[in-house]
């Protein structure tokens, strides 16, 4: 399993946030904050998309950053 950690602003707070890839595939990747589930993004035709949890914290602009920080840390995806 991969995994992404790093601490980041939202909502005005620092909170970890992690990423996971259960499946190594590179496409398929869950995201915590603060230790709490938000949902999935997945690399679909070279575009991120997510699908969150109704209680998320994030919004349409986080899924775009947190693909962009898995692209980063993974560029051969």
């Amino acid at each position: 399993m991969r995994k992404i950690e790093f601490t980041a602003n939202l909502a005005g707070k620092e909170v970890e946030v992690a990423l996971y890839d259960p499946h190594p595939s590179g496409k398929h990747w869950q995201i915590l904050v603060a230790h709490y589930y938000q949902g999935s993004i997945i690399k679909r035709d070279g575009k991120w998309i997510g699908y969150l949890s109704p209680n998320s914290i994030l919004q349409a602009d986080d899924i775009q950053l947190l693909g962009e920080r898995i692209d980063q840390e993974y560029p051969q995806e």
